[in-house]
């Protein structure tokens, strides 16, 4: 995997408990960890879509049904490329496909909702297809989207908060979070629409610290 042409962001600000990383950034938007590229979905990317997306279905059944009703895989694909196109167009959101060296897709790791007013903040979500679980690749994705979130402006986006919603069940997605910075609010939920359906939700937030050391 190539990091010619990516510019470094990692510097001063990391997930909360973390450790500063460098997350590579080419002017194109496309992020670069150590293992894999996230980058925006494009049309070209529908078979290696529709191929994780297969993967992953058990698990986006049972805690983020991605689906609206009555939609199929093709829909849902040509959705999320809208949607990508849409977020990079306004800045509302940061949606990234991560990819292997391989060129193998492994899942899909979000930024929505971005706000910058009071306070500069998103929502984030991911999934993974089960093909790759286990190898810590969702952990990193998730650590490099996250990195990049709080790196300063105009490299990252310079937020200062991103919010996670995750099901008491899902404890994988828990586990995660924490790895990564985010702490549960206790006590704290909030309802999701997710498939047209409505669930209830923990409410985990992560926010950026000056590294001192």
């Amino acid at each position: 995997m190539s990091h010619e042409g990516f510019i470094e962001a990692e510097a001063d600000l990391v997930a909360s408990g973390g450790v500063a990383r460098p997350v590579k950034v080419d002017p194109m938007g496309s992020l670069c960890t150590s293992r894999l590229v996230l980058r925006p979905l494009r049309e070209s990317d529908r078979s290696e879509f529709l191929l994780a997306l297969a993967g992953a279905r058990g698990l986006l059944t049972e805690w983020m049904p991605l689906h609206e009703p009555g939609e199929d895989d093709e829909g849902l694909f040509a959705r999320q490329v809208r949607l990508t196109i849409e977020g990079e167009r306004t800045g509302s959101a940061c949606r990234r496909a991560g990819f292997r060296g391989d060129g193998r897709m492994v899942g899909c790791f979000n930024l929505t909702h971005i706000a910058r007013g009071l306070h500069f903040e998103g929502d984030m979500n991911w999934w993974v297809s089960a093909e790759f679980g286990g190898r810590g690749l969702a952990t990193e994705g998730v650590q490099g989207l996250l990195d990049y979130a709080f790196a300063d402006l105009p490299v990252g986006l310079g937020l200062h908060r991103v919010t996670a919603g995750i099901q008491a069940g899902n404890l994988a997605s828990r586990r995660l979070a924490e790895r990564v910075g985010f702490r549960r609010r206790e006590g704290v939920r909030m309802s999701l629409v997710s498939g047209g359906a409505w669930a209830e939700h923990e409410v985990w937030v992560a926010e950026p610290q000056i590294d001192i050391g």
